[in-house]
């Protein structure tokens, strides 16, 4: 069996050094409101640099060894099926149930756009669905929304009569609010291929 490449040590990476650099400025707003017995200004202020400093390197350090990432699975997913490296756009993906603690993405691969069909090939999931089941192509919320960082593009699709949802959000950049403007191209671009169909009807 093929050692994986998204471990959840990957996934603590990205979580451990914006924890190291928030955590020891709120310890000491902390200590300095213990020693005082109550809220006091400095507290409050230091803590408040805190929480900037810790938005700012889930920013930054968030995505911790990406451009690692996608090459290594370029390597792995796309030379063997024979795909072009080059056209896959980089994403995260979950299924609808899935859960994360230590990330939003269950699995990483890339996504493609060929003709009348969608495709995501990932380490874990292959999904692909025909142009004409995919109905509507929205964003839809995860944690990295609740940090005002991210969110899914949510590709929304009716498949043997039962709803489909295929959740991805891009990992071409490095920095996840780079990866949130990526998220408005990526579904402006789906959108497009979306009404080709309904050209194509005409």
């Amino acid at each position: 069996m093929a050692e994986r490449i998204w471990t959840t040590r990957k996934k603590w990476l990205g979580n451990l050094v914006p924890i190291l650099c928030f955590l020891p400025l709120a310890i000491i707003a902390g200590a300095i409101m213990l020693k005082a017995r109550g809220i006091t200004t400095p507290g409050v202020v230091i803590f408040a640099v805190a929480v900037i400093v810790g938005w700012l390197a889930v920013n930054q350090f968030g995505l911790m060894g990406n451009e690692n990432l996608r090459e290594r699975l370029q390597r792995k997913l796309l030379a063997k099926a024979m795909k072009n490296t080059t056209a896959g756009i980089f994403v995260g993906f979950a299924r609808p149930a899935y859960i994360g603690l230590l990330d939003a993405h269950e699995d990483l691969g890339f996504l493609f756009l060929e003709g009348d069909h969608l495709e995501y090939r990932g380490e874990q999931y292959n999904v692909s669905l025909h142009r004409f089941e995919i109905k509507e192509v929205r964003f839809r919320p995860n944690i990295h929304t609740y940090l005002g960082l991210g969110r899914w593009v949510s590709i929304e699709a009716i498949v043997a009569n039962k709803p489909v949802r295929v959740l991805v959000e891009p990992r071409q950049a490095n920095t996840l609010l780079a990866n949130r403007r990526r998220g408005s191209e990526l579904k402006g671009r789906l959108e497009k291929w979306l009404l080709e169909k309904e050209r194509a009807r005409v």
